[in-house]
């Protein structure tokens, strides 16, 4: 090959190259063709279907049924913001339990508690009365003392001058303010 003229040279590798660009073209124009053949049904296909399915929906949500259906819909969200706010609501008033809880972990041995009022107020607070019996006046007083410790108890605890008389078996009806838990 090397002992051909230099314009055969030149022609041959014209040559070589036309020839695989026919190839590579024909290669590339047949598998165009068969992707086109391949996918055009699957797109008017796929197009058809899409069709169908606005024409669906649009029926669809024109129907009686559909608005029923968006009604209740919008009644079950706005009964969820109900509760959500009910929920809220329920959240920021204060816990009885914690509250009682603190007052009955103050319980002394000798102090036995045989009524507790609990009533609310608007400003937040709460009226408490606690009524019971102590075994002796030094306990009573222990008692009063515990439970005026208490992180809720807001007004100060008096008791009456006839319970303070006694020396044993008080009968004792305490009266206070509380505050809420979160405050």
């Amino acid at each position: 090959m090397n002992l051909l003229p230099e314009y055969y040279k030149r022609n041959l590798q014209l040559e070589a190259w036309r020839r695989f660009l026919i190839f590579f073209g024909t290669y590339l124009g047949i598998v165009g063709i068969i992707s086109v053949m391949l996918l055009l049904p699957s797109y008017f296909f796929l197009q058809f279907q899409i069709g169908i399915l606005e024409t669906q929906l649009k029926s669809t949500q024109s129907s009686e049924s559909y608005r029923k259906t968006q009604q209740g819909d919008r009644n079950v969200k706005a009964a969820n913001s109900m509760v959500g706010v009910l929920v809220g609501f329920e959240s920021a008033k204060p816990n009885i339990v914690v509250i009682l809880d603190d007052l009955l972990g103050r319980v002394l041995p000798g102090v036995v508690l045989s009524s507790f009022s609990y009533a609310e107020k608007p400003d937040g607070t709460a009226q408490v009365q606690i009524s019971g019996t102590a075994t002796q006046r030094d306990i009573y007083i222990s008692f009063i003392e515990n439970v005026r410790k208490s992180r809720f108890v807001q007004t100060a605890i008096n008791p009456s001058a006839e319970e303070l008389k006694k020396e044993t078996n008080i009968a004792f009806n305490l009266s206070f303010i509380i505050s809420s838990v979160g405050k």
